[in-house]
């Protein structure tokens, strides 16, 4: 195995440098070479093979004693390499254990003290060390996987833990060899996972931890029970704790229970995986329109039809997948065809279909047009606030002739601005006949109700048609403090 006490797999973070977003050799396709088992007291023996990037826990055992390949190569998911981790027993006579099968980024190391008179195995520990230089948030793990368990432990579980983190830790006089007879050599060892993960050290081997600035920043911690005959699919989520960006990952994926201890280890038991990677969200978990969650919404279906008017891009509202945040979304509206998109975009990485960008499109139902009643006129409409510059903009102002002389005149959608639309003015006014064939309308209503309430105003309406031409002159009296008698604020129209 590889020694990591300061930096970990400098040959393969020079393949890494330009994709540090991904795990190293996702497939196990890349080389694979002979494993140098690491322990405290320095061996240079060979057992069996790692894939490039990844440490697999065989053990040497001692004095050519114990030594077991846990890990092989075997035909993978749709490829020609996965890796079978199968959990021996290892040791001789009445000295004998079950040895743990797992990979990791980092350096896998175990130890154990066994005597002769009387025959037995104490002080057991083990697990990895270490990891690879790393610096993004992703969301999720994903691999394939099949799992089988002999008869020695059928019900132990299998372990996927993974982590990042920025800091160290480092531990004091942590045996990391198998002897017999003897005291083990130890070493103080930087990022035991148990340090990084901050769990409880009691019953484990090694002295003091001390924190050099460490700091967990997310993590998986989740396991497998059933078996599986054909491979299948395992996503985990990442948990994250802080906001930090990450300098180092350790993903361990284990045929058995990884933190249990020497006892629950499982003869036998076996988990076969491949295409490990890991997963950078640019989708959706949740969709609501004007509050209500969108009818069928999945996060792997990307286009709907709402049975609803096109909103304003403020009643979309939506939950991003994922809870690194890093994930990117942007709302655009089209009125002009009544749709709405939301593209989310990872730029640190792919999503499980292999992409990093992801739209939704949401195709809405044209906006009825609303009902106007009565002549309409198409003009334009000057329009003043007070002492300010009047600005003109067109319009159309509807006259709907009730029993005489009563008639209605509409003046609908009335706005002082792109910004600030004031609402429908309408008002009942009486026809007087004039000598030259046209008319005269004359009307008032008091505390009209505009801007959805926040506007209380007195309107006056003097208008005349002739020729099926309109003139009006509409004075609207803003009632600032809401009453005839406080301060007031005019707004004079005249439509043409």
């Amino acid at each position: 195995m590889k020694k990591i006490y300061t930096t970990f797999l400098a040959i393969t973070a020079v393949s890494l440098a330009a994709n540090t977003q991904q795990l190293p050799n996702v497939g196990f396709e890349g080389s694979w070479s002979d494993c140098t088992p690491w322990t405290s007291n320095d061996n240079t023996k060979t057992q069996g093979q790692n894939p490039e990037g990844w440490c697999i826990s065989h053990v040497i055992g001692t004095n050519g004693t114990g030594a077991k390949v846990v890990g092989n190569k075997v035909d993978g998911y749709n490829s020609s390499t996965g890796i079978q981790l199968t959990q021996p027993e290892t040791g001789m006579g009445s000295l004998k254990s079950n040895v743990p099968a797992y990979i990791t980024l980092g350096t896998t190391w175990s130890t154990s003290k066994a005597s002769i008179f009387p025959a037995k195995i104490g002080d057991s520990d083990g697990g990895t060390f270490g990891g690879m230089e790393f610096s993004n948030r992703p969301d999720a793990l994903s691999f394939y996987y099949k799992r089988s368990r002999g008869t020695d432990k059928p019900d132990e579980k299998s372990s996927v833990i993974a982590y990042c983190w920025k800091g160290s830790w480092s531990q004091a006089d942590v045996p990391g060899c198998i002897t017999i007879s003897s005291t083990p050599a130890k070493v103080t060892m930087v990022d035991r996972d148990r340090c990084v993960l901050g769990y409880d050290m009691t019953g484990t081997q090694g002295g003091a931890v001390t924190n050099n600035g460490g700091v967990l920043i997310s993590k998986i911690e989740q396991y497998i029970t059933t078996n599986q005959s054909e491979w299948t699919n395992a996503t985990y989520e990442f948990e994250y704790k802080t906001s930090d960006t990450p300098e180092k990952i350790n993903v361990i994926i284990s045929a058995g229970d990884y933190f249990a201890g020497a006892d629950a280890v499982g003869k036998d038991n076996e988990l076969i995986i491949d295409d490990v990677k890991l997963l950078y969200f640019s989708r959706l978990s949740n969709l609501t329109i004007n509050g209500t969650t969108v009818n069928g919404f999945n996060p792997d279906t990307y286009e709907y039809a709402i049975d609803a008017a096109l909103p304003e891009a403020s009643g979309i509202a939506y939950t991003l997948k994922g809870n690194s945040g890093s994930a990117k979304a942007t709302v655009t509206i089209d009125k002009d065809n009544n749709k709405a998109t939301i593209t989310v975009t990872n730029a640190q990485g792919a999503d499980i279909d292999g992409n990093n960008t992801h739209t939704y499109t949401l195709n809405f139902k044209a906006a009825e047009e609303p009902v106007r009643e009565g002549i309409k006129y198409d003009g334009s409409l000057s329009v003043q606030l007070g002492d300010g510059e009047p600005f003109s903009t067109e319009a159309s102002v509807w006259i709907k002739q009730d029993e005489w002389p009563n008639a209605t005149l509409s003046l609908y959608d009335f706005s002082l601005g792109d910004d600030m639309q004031i609402g429908d003015i309408i008002v009942d006014v009486i026809c007087t006949g004039q000598d030259d064939g046209g008319l005269e309308l004359n009307g008032e209503v008091k505390h009209l109700s505009l801007l959805d309430g926040m506007i209380t105003a007195n309107v006056t309406v003097n208008a005349t048609q002739k020729n099926r031409k309109l003139e009006a002159k509409i004075d609207v009296i803003w009632l600032m403090e809401g009453t005839d008698e406080g301060e007031t604020l005019p707004i004079y129209v005249i439509f043409n």
